[in-house]
């Protein structure tokens, strides 16, 4: 298959282009099969473009770059491999599919965790100011360009593919001559490619009958760095209740004068002035504890005494509670306060304490 070229640098003649692919590992049923099978299919069929490379999946597109950038390319993917479990690096091979588009005949393959693994190289340090490309890692491609009847007969030389989990090798090559498909029909001369190296991807799998081969380890300079979540503990907030003191407001009554008619016609006005202070009256005698005040001062009474200014008003408003107020004052000040008909009742207990004159029977008198 021809991969399009990618741009190369300016001013930049120690370059060269680079192609990171998988390969089936070599000896197993797999590389066997498709080698055999190739080979006929060139004879029957004759050659096209997928011939100039060997049977490969792509993991990268062709990238530019110099022999020390392709040194850090080879440590990143040995610190990428590392890092990476067996069951992770698991290739599975499919089945036979033809495409109408170019007249395509590939082998569908899976292999998410190299998938993955190709989209973190980017990323890395060693792949700056690199313009790598990686691939959909999704088929291996072994005719291109046929038709649709041409395709149907070339699916039939590979239907003895066995399907399946099978190892591959990622093999990172430097591009040392191109070719075309004239060339090779002529001198069989396909793409050359020079080996920088090869790691072995086995999956869970077990090959049987397949010689281990020695696998490539990161080398004592990789600077891959391992990328681990960072897991920071989460802090929260302790809510305490805030306790704030119950304010009550301070009621205080505001007492303004009120005009009150009494039962006479008068009308007295109510004093908003504080209760006298009369604890130092109590040895006077109680008619000279009189109440001062308008209210006080010619109140219609019954006898000599004072009466309060709400006497025979209406119990209502600013009156009502000066009653309350004058009801729970102390009785030192109550007393100084008293109405007109105790002063009564105290005079006429005062008048049945005197002595009485016994009066002459009214038989004695002439």
């Amino acid at each position: 298959m021809q991969h399009p070229q990618s741009p190369k640098m300016e001013n930049s003649p120690e370059q060269a282009e680079y192609l990171i692919m998988l390969q089936p590992s070599e000896a197993t049923p797999l590389a066997q099969i498709l080698d055999s099978q190739r080979e006929a299919c060139l004879q029957a069929h004759g050659a096209d473009e997928t011939n100039l490379y060997p049977v490969h999946i792509s993991v990268t597109g062709y990238f530019w770059a110099t022999e020390t950038q392709a040194e850090g390319i080879s440590r990143a993917l040995q610190c990428l491999v590392e890092q990476r479990t067996p069951e992770s690096l698991r290739s599975d091979v499919q089945h036979v599919a033809a495409i109408d588009k170019d007249g395509y005949v590939i082998i569908l393959v899976s292999a998410p965790g190299i998938k993955k693994m190709a989209d973190e190289l980017p990323m890395l340090p060693e792949a700056a100011d690199l313009h790598l490309r990686p691939k959909r890692l999704g088929h291996m491609s072994l005719a291109k360009g046929r038709s649709s009847e041409k395709q149907e007969q070339i699916m039939q030389f590979f239907q003895k593919v066995p399907w399946g989990p099978s190892p591959m090798d990622l093999v990172f090559y430097r591009l040392m001559k191109r070719s075309n498909v004239k060339e090779f029909t002529q001198n069989g001369t396909p793409h050359q490619f020079h080996e920088l190296f090869r790691l072995q991807l086995h999956g869970s799998e077990v090959v049987e009958g397949v010689p281990p081969k020695e696998r490539l380890t990161a080398s004592a300079s990789c600077v891959c760095p391992v990328v681990r979540p960072v897991v920071r503990p989460v802090v929260r907030p302790v809510v305490r209740p805030v306790v704030r003191p119950v304010v009550r407001p301070v009621v205080r009554s505001v007492v303004r004068p009120v005009a009150v008619t009494m039962d006479s016609g008068r009308t007295s006005i109510a004093s908003a002035a504080p209760p006298l202070d009369t604890s130092g009256l109590a040895g006077q005698p109680v008619a000279s504890t009189a109440i001062q005040g308008a209210a006080a001062r010619n109140a219609p009474c019954e006898g000599n005494g004072e009466v309060p200014f709400f006497k025979g008003a209406a119990p209502t408003g600013t009156v009502e509670r000066l009653r309350l107020q004058f009801e729970r004052v102390p009785k030192g000040t109550r007393r100084a306060r008293m109405t007109c008909s105790q002063k009564a009742r105290q005079r006429a207990k005062e008048v049945m304490a005197r002595p009485q004159k016994t009066p002459w029977p009214y038989w004695t008198r002439v």
